[in-house]
């Protein structure tokens, strides 16, 4: 389930990534440049250098998700760049956490 997010501003996105990391499984930071793959792969950029990367035109998402074996489930956050090449930065959080957030956040679900 997408969350609406298109309303939010850049200082609470960054403040949604913020606390996301703070109580985070896990985070990956991945790039596709299509001149190298068509696949994303993982890169070595830094927290701080992927956060620089943040602004008005990334691509923003909250995301409860359903494992399609168990069905258990869990929170995703993150963003793209929706440049050449695109860095993409995924953290993946309990739905307990994530419901935290949603809370915290008054996000609403897409209808």
């Amino acid at each position: 389930m997408f969350y609406k997010v298109s309303h939010l501003d850049l200082k609470t996105k960054n403040s949604i990534i913020q606390d996301s990391i703070d109580v985070c499984n896990e985070y990956q930071i991945d790039i596709l440049d299509c001149n190298v793959s068509w696949a994303r792969q993982r890169s070595d950029l830094t927290l701080d250098e992927i956060m620089e990367k943040l602004n008005d035109d990334c691509h923003f998402v909250f995301i409860e998700r359903e494992d399609y074996f168990s069905k258990e489930k869990h929170g995703e956050v993150g963003f793209s760049t929706l440049k050449d090449p695109s860095y993409f930065l995924f953290i993946f959080m309990d739905i307990q956490e994530l419901n935290k957030l949603k809370d915290k956040y008054n996000l609403k679900p897409f209808d």
